[in-house]
């Protein structure tokens, strides 16, 4: 009888209603659609087992950034709770975020350690090529010239 329980079901929300306000909803065995602007992830998608970075940023003080691997997460009172292991102590531990009240800023941020990367790569490759939209123009017929100073060698 209690084999299939989850996490979730100990915790009493109306997941339809969230799923169809497109906030929080399972998608397959273990991820889960987070629609915050506290969490950055592929298609606001959080999955078991992998790893993301918790940054916690308090209003007066400085940051702290934290490796940890998602071990399960519930929605409860408006606000989604992760159970999350440090990578480094092994400690396990739960951040909370709040989901209902987007006007707020966010003191943690949730960063997919994969998507992060990819964004980082994504940026590179852009502005090596400058094929970057928002990147402006060079003035004048796009020519350039060469200083002839670079190549010449002392023997």
């Amino acid at each position: 009888m209690y084999v299939d329980m989850t996490l979730q079901d100990y915790f009493p929300a109306d997941l339809t209603l969230l799923g169809l306000r497109n906030l929080y909803t399972l998608v397959g065995k273990d991820s889960f659609l987070v629609n915050s602007s506290c969490v950055a992830a592929k298609d606001k998608i959080l999955t078991k087992g992998k790893h993301y970075i918790v940054f916690d940023i308090p209003i007066k003080t400085d940051s702290k950034m934290t490796e940890v691997t998602l071990v399960d997460l519930f929605y409860y009172k408006g606000n989604i709770h992760l159970i999350v292991q440090d990578i480094n102590s092994h400690r396990v531990y739960k951040v909370c975020f709040c989901l209902e009240c987007p006007e707020s800023n966010c003191t943690r941020y949730l960063v997919d350690v994969n998507y992060f990367i990819d964004r980082l790569d994504a940026k590179a490759i852009k502005d090596y090529c400058g094929c970057d939209a928002n990147k402006k123009q060079p003035v004048g017929n796009g020519k350039a010239k060469a200083a002839d100073d670079l190549l010449e060698f002392a023997f």
